[in-house]
């Protein structure tokens, strides 16, 4: 009820109006409870924030081609294609085997993202089929969304054809599930029918690869052959020639004559069912594995995703108990204990603020300066779900690093309000005073705080992006807090004062607060005096203070804002180039058994990938990688910290590297955070790759000359053995043939030539049919010789005929940045000993004495320290 009492003209109206407003005080309590609970419950809990990395991919398969084919023919043209777009920023390509991958970073600036997309859509397909070789597939133009991964189910124990069954099953049924965006398949082959094709029936039938191929090809064909009228009666007409088991394809005919004799596919070669050819895959815990990846929905809930997907898969257990499922990868485990540690924090925050304050304060303006914490706290959650914001990792820190600043503010007014109390004024009056007079210094203090938060809400790029949400929750619950202190706890105290009651064992607990206080004054008063009469002195004391403080933190403060974790790290090995992936397996198949010998209680899993090598953001593809990832038990079970085991299984680690040929083995532990690079990374480029490795090794030796800096490197590797077959135009024109003719017969022989795909309504995807040689005889030194193709008038002529063959190497990838050729040095560093911007500081002088004198080549920085100077300078 509204209480008309003199007012002191030092009041502030608004003041007077909201504490005397005990109704609506008490409702918007309420209802901020009632509504922040509520909110908790529902609000979408993840481990990181939605947010746009702005970025394209456009990823070209050329099945069988060199990096170098690939640059030349597919990654050049559609770099050239999308150059100039309004709206891209950088432009960074990669042309490996049999793929091309160009990155185009979009101008975060720009006001419509979606017109530059169309735009490189449009600009791909102007060149789809005029500019881009046959044989090679579609351009895909895919922008990077973020569809969170929240666990990994890993399916092992059973033949490969099995664990495929049921795995298109599950990921059906994952799909099905609310908030699960997609089930994305690793360590999946696609189905495929092999045509083996025996060189020695072919000679004797007079047949090569391409009558197989064009026989093959013709006979999966369906049409629609127009209608018929029959007895008034419309029929549809259709030729129908589809292929659809591998008895079709084997009974296919190659050759016939008048006479009825038939020369099939079967009779000429060994037709079966296998899978496309290995490129990498999967071992968890020593065993072959076939992985989905749960990815969720921006909308999704990570621990509702997770338990659903859990029950989904106790049910596939009993269905399918020849297959073992585990789980790798889980998130919610982080998003738990990360929201234990806030409901313990909270939990155990208001209580000890409510026990202190009730020493010092009166019981009331204790109990309701303490509820100022859950009330900023689900205040701040309301906002949070208003603007669209989730609770993850970041905003769950936000509210435990405000925790300690919560109540403040709420202490000096209710001190104030217990002042004038002391004074004589009645509680109203006394709530209303002591607000108006101390509402401007309360005010400023919460305004210095949100002030120096709020530029992290303007850092430029992904770490930007990535840390946007912390200051703005900060800002929001002191923000929440500072109006509960000004507006409703005044309204609270001025109610309550005369309300409630408490016995009188409470007041005589209560005393020893006072007395504490008076035995303090005792002794500060007369430093205080002391301190006053000499300001000299003290303000001596105060820069000597200060200046100790700052030389100190140059030793002692080791800040890191995304720590490397020792909970996981990596061993990563790098065979000689050209080493077939049986060969890498069975090499880091002898590490893992090292790494498989630690306690079980120690190690949570062992996740192995054949094929490749790095992190998501530095990752290397090819038949000589491998690389384990190890994930230790983290439910405390553990006694051992993790550089402790990793220290131990070190030396064997290494001693095993070195016995089985390993050209390079790095250990690494996991960094977490937002995508980020080493932290020295410096890229060169030019149009030589000859010119870029000369300077980068003179880079590498400058930065392994500096203290603190180790696992110096480039990404420039010279590739595999070559073969290069030159064809032969004139020898080729004057056998009725065509040089894309030649260039089939070579596929088909060396790697294989997909004839046809065979579409079933029972499949999931449709099923490649492969001509090709047997393995014996596509190793052989003498293939080309044996070898033919057949031309327009049935002649078969040697393809050692129509092309000459001589060897070389090339590289093994071939890595671009705004249409130049590019190297990258990078290297780590010993944060006790340096620092990335000491570093990179020196580095640039050199750099700038050295590469800038060397004409047509440019160097930049990228990667932690180019992340480093951008979010400063948005600063």
């Amino acid at each position: 009820m509204k209480q008309d009492l003199p007012r002191d003209p030092r009041e502030f109206a608004l003041f007077r109006y909201f504490t005397g407003r005990h109704v609506f005080t008490n409702l918007v309590t309420a209802i901020v409870f009632l509504v922040g609970i509520f909110v908790a419950v529902t609000i979408t809990k993840e481990a990181f924030p939605q947010i746009d990395f702005d970025m394209v991919i456009i990823s070209t398969p050329f099945r069988g081609a060199v990096p170098e084919e690939v640059e030349q023919l597919v990654t050049v043209p559609l770099e050239r294609a999308v150059k100039g777009i309004d709206g891209i920023d950088k432009m960074e390509s990669w042309s490996v085997e049999g793929n091309s991958v160009i990155l185009l970073r979009l101008d975060p600036d720009h006001p419509d993202k979606k017109k530059t997309i169309k735009d490189i859509e449009r600009a791909v397909d102007q060149i789809r089929n005029s500019k881009l070789p046959e044989g090679g597939d579609e351009p895909n133009v895919v922008e990077i969304t973020h569809n969170q991964p929240v666990l990994n189910v890993d399916l092992s124990g059973a033949p490969e054809k099995r664990l495929r069954e049921v795995a298109l099953q599950l990921e059906d049924d994952l799909v099905e599930l609310e908030g699960v965006a997609l089930a994305a398949k690793k360590g999946y082959r696609s189905e495929q029918i092999w045509v083996e094709a025996d060189e020695n029936k072919l000679s004797a039938l007079h047949l090569s690869l391409t009558d197989l191929i064009d026989a093959v090809r013709s006979s999966n064909h369906t049409s629609p052959g127009g209608r018929m009228l029959k007895d008034g009666q419309e029929i549809l007409v259709r030729t129908m020639g589809r292929l659809q088991t591998v008895t079709d394809v084997g009974d296919v005919v190659v050759r016939s004559n008048s006479e009825g004799e038939r020369i099939r596919i079967k009779d000429v070669a060994v037709v079966r069912e296998s899978f496309n050819r290995e490129t990498r895959y999967t071992r968890v815990n020593g065993t072959k594995s076939l992985q989905l990846s749960v990815q969720k929905k921006p909308s999704g809930d990570s621990l509702k995703v997770a338990k659903l997907t859990r029950e989904l898969v106790g049910k596939y257990e009993q269905r399918f108990p020849d297959v073992s499922f585990t789980y790798s990868d889980d998130v919610t485990f982080y998003i738990q204990r990360r929201l234990n540690v806030l409901l313990h924090n909270g939990t155990s925050g208001i209580i000890l603020v409510l026990i202190s304050l009730f020493f010092f304060l009166s019981p009331v303006s204790a109990i309701f300066t303490t509820l100022a914490i859950p009330f900023a706290f689900l205040g701040g959650l309301i906002c949070m779900y208003a603007l669209g914001y989730t609770v993850n990792l970041l905003t769950m820190f936000s509210f435990i690093l405000v925790s300690g600043m919560l109540v403040d503010d709420g202490v000096v007014i209710s001190e104030f309000y217990e002042a004038k109390r002391d004074e004589g004024l009645p509680p109203f009056e006394a709530a209303v005073v002591g607000t108006s007079q101390m509402a401007i210094p309360v005010t400023v203090a919460v305004l210095t705080t949100i002030v120096a938060f709020s530029p992290l809400a303007y850092v430029s790029g992904i770490l930007g992006k990535f840390l946007r949400q912390f200051p703005i929750v900060v800002v929001l619950v002191l923000t929440v807090d500072l109006i509960e202190c000004l507006f409703i706890l005044p309204s609270h105290l001025a109610l309550f004062a005369s309300k409630l009651r408490f016995p009188a064992w409470v007041e005589r607990v209560r005393a020893f607060g006072p007395r504490t206080i008076q035995g303090l004054e005792k002794r500060y008063t007369p430093i205080l005096k002391s301190l006053t009469k000499r300001p000299l002195v003290s303000m001596c004391f105060f820069v000597f203070m200060l200046a100790s403080s700052l030389v100190a933190s140059k030793f002692l403060l080791k800040f890191h804002m995304f720590p490397v974790s020792v909970d996981e790290f990596f061993v990563s090995i790098e065979m000689p180039v050209g080493t077939s992936l049986d060969k890498t397996a069975k090499a880091m198949q002898t590490i893992e058994s090292s790494l498989l010998t630690l306690p079980k209680d120690e190690v949570n899993s062992i996740i192995t990938e054949m094929g490749v090598m790095g992190d998501e953001n530095n990752k290397r593809r090819g038949s000589h990688f491998a690389q384990s990832r190890i994930v230790l038990d983290q439910s405390g079970r553990r006694t051992r910290d993790g550089t402790v085991i990793l220290k131990e299984v070190r030396p064997e680690i290494e001693a095993a590297a070195k016995r089985l040929g390993v050209v390079n083995m790095e250990i690494t532990q996991r960094r977490s955070g937002p995508p980020s690079g080493k932290a020295v990374e410096v890229r060169l480029s030019g149009n030589s790759f000859e010119t870029l490795s000369g300077l980068s090794d003179e880079v590498q030796a400058w930065l392994n000359s500096q203290e603190g800096v180790f696992g110096v490197k480039d990404d420039f590797t010279p590739g595999k053995e070559e073969l290069l077959l030159t064809v032969d135009v004139p020898a080729v024109a004057n056998a009725g043939l065509t040089p894309s003719r030649v260039a089939q017969v070579v596929r088909a022989a060396f790697d294989g030539e997909i004839a046809t795909e065979i579409q079933r309504a029972d499949a999931e995807e449709d099923i490649e049919v492969l001509i090709k040689l047997p393995e014996s005889a596509r190793g052989r030194q003498d293939t080309i010789e044996r070898v033919r193709v057949t031309n327009p008038k049935g002649h078969l002529v040697p393809l050692s005929q129509l092309v000459t063959a001589k060897k070389g190497k090339g590289y093994l990838f071939i890595p671009r940045a705004e249409g130049k050729r590019t190297i990258t040095v990078s290297g780590d560093l010993d944060q006790e000993l340096t620092s990335s911007h000491i570093i990179s500081t020196k580095l640039a002088a050199f750099l700038k004495e050295r590469v800038d004198s060397t004409p047509g080549v440019r160097w930049e920085f990228v990667g932690e320290e180019k992340d480093r100077v951008d979010s400063v300078s948005s600063l």
